[in-house]
């Protein structure tokens, strides 16, 4: 076997690879040996048909293993660690030349210099829960239990508000704009509560705002000047102008904080409900505030220097991330037709976002390969069950899913070692606590 290896570019290899006759034959028997273990033929019990009729008879099984086995072998020899096969030029082996002639076309690694990753800078917010937080979540319990009355009078402060408004960005229709969730751009007949002020709720502030004081029918317009940094790339930045009206207004009627509404809950006293939502609280801030450091070391890593990466890892993650994006406007009521319509910008955008990505996924792949991070059976065992539970099935029908494709063990193994090495470079990192 004669093997040759041509660089495309730094990350993509040509590699070219020759098999005497004699190597090819000598794998063909090998394989025949093991297809003939369990292979059926009329008149024969398993293992004991000629090879010749074995070969006749399951010559397309023969073929296709004898193709991969070479192929594996080559690369092998080759030495490369392979992150995809892009492309192969398979000889014909149902007529052996002298010389078995191969070539792949292969992504590869690339070569680069690591950035400082060890004492990193990373906030962390504070993870204490207020008294005015619990509070605001037993009001949100009261409100799931109260009582909406239609009322004749202007709308106050807490009213839950039936509306109907249609936004304009220098007078073009926000919902003709590409990329925008309806929520931003046009509602008919949805409710809104009048002075909504829960910033994690999606909602249009400037139009919650308004609605204090309206009447039903009573007409206004509201402007909303969305931050830099809106989520909304179109939006960000921009005041866009919303002709607001009012169909309906509903008072809340919050129920007593009494023993049925306590025994509603599961609680015997006002204390412990509070205890128990003080205790949620907590852990969700602390999970927050992790994640909050980990996006920390992302944006720090993609402030490396750019360098050239894998293409196929990058059209693997853009498809991914253009899959999300499409169940995600979908699922904000954008129709089939509106997102063929923005087909373009999406791509553009997956593969904006698919690069920035994949650089940080070279980076954490090379730091863990130089800090020599593993992934163990119970790194693996305890992802399973965790993604199990995720995808709301059993362990053990979720290990049958991955076992059909191993490509799928791959990906898990490969986030949990990217996880892990995130772990081993915010324990390195240097906490500044953030008020």
């Amino acid at each position: 076997m004669k093997t040759n290896i041509e660089d495309l570019t730094s990350t993509r290899k040509k590699v070219v690879v020759d098999f005497e006759r004699a190597e090819v034959e000598t794998e063909e028997q090998r394989i025949l040996g093991d297809i003939a273990k369990y292979a059926k033929i009329p008149g024969f019990r398993p293992g004991k048909a000629p090879l010749s009729l074995i070969k006749k008879n399951y010559a397309k099984v023969l073929m296709q293993d004898l193709l991969e086995s070479l192929a594996k072998k080559g690369l092998q020899e080759a030495s490369l660690k392979v992150l995809a096969v892009v492309d192969v030029e398979q000889p014909d082996l149902s007529q052996l030349a002298e010389v078995v002639h191969f070539e792949y076309t292969v992504d590869v690694m690339p070569e680069i210099v690591l950035p400082q990753y060890k004492g990193l800078e990373i906030q962390e917010t504070p993870v204490e829960v207020t008294d005015e937080e619990v509070e605001d979540v037993i009001l949100h319990l009261r409100k799931e239990r109260a009582e909406y009355k239609p009322v004749e009078r202007p709308a106050q402060q807490g009213d839950f508000v039936k509306v109907s408004y249609e936004g304009t960005l220098n007078g073009k229709p926000v919902a003709e704009i590409e990329g925008v969730p309806t929520i931003y751009a046009k509602q008919m007949g949805t409710w809104e509560e009048a002075g909504h002020s829960i910033e994690h709720v999606p909602h249009v502030k400037a139009i919650t705002d308004v609605l204090i004081g309206m009447k039903v029918g009573e007409s206004k317009v509201a402007t909303e000047t969305f931050s830099k940094k809106f989520e909304v790339a179109a939006l960000a930045g921009q005041s866009v102008t919303y002709a607001v009206e009012v169909k309906e207004v509903r008072e809340v009627l919050l129920p007593e904080i009494d023993e049925a509404f306590l025994k509603g809950l599961k609680v015997s006293t006002l204390e412990e409900l509070k205890a128990l939502y003080r205790s949620q609280l907590q852990t969700n801030k602390s999970q927050q505030s992790e994640e909050q450091k980990r996006s920390q070391i992302n944006d720090a890593l993609k402030q490396t220097p750019d360098f050239d990466l894998p293409q196929s890892m990058v059209d693997e993650e853009r498809d991914h991330i253009l899959h999300y994006f499409i169940e995600d406007a979908m699922h904000h009521g954008m129709k089939q037709e509106q997102i063929e319509a923005q087909k373009e910008s999406l791509f553009a955008s997956a593969e904006k976002r698919a690069v920035e990505n994949t650089k940080v996924y070279v980076l954490l792949e090379k730091i863990a390969e130089k800090e020599k991070v593993e992934v163990a059976q119970q790194d693996l065992t305890r992802a399973i069950y965790s993604e199990a539970i995720r995808r709301r099935t059993t362990p053990d029908k979720y290990i049958k899913e991955l076992k059909k494709d191993r490509r799928r063990v791959d990906d898990l193994q490969r986030k949990i070692r990217y996880s892990k090495t995130i772990d081993l470079i915010l324990k390195e990192a240097k906490i500044i606590n953030y008020e």
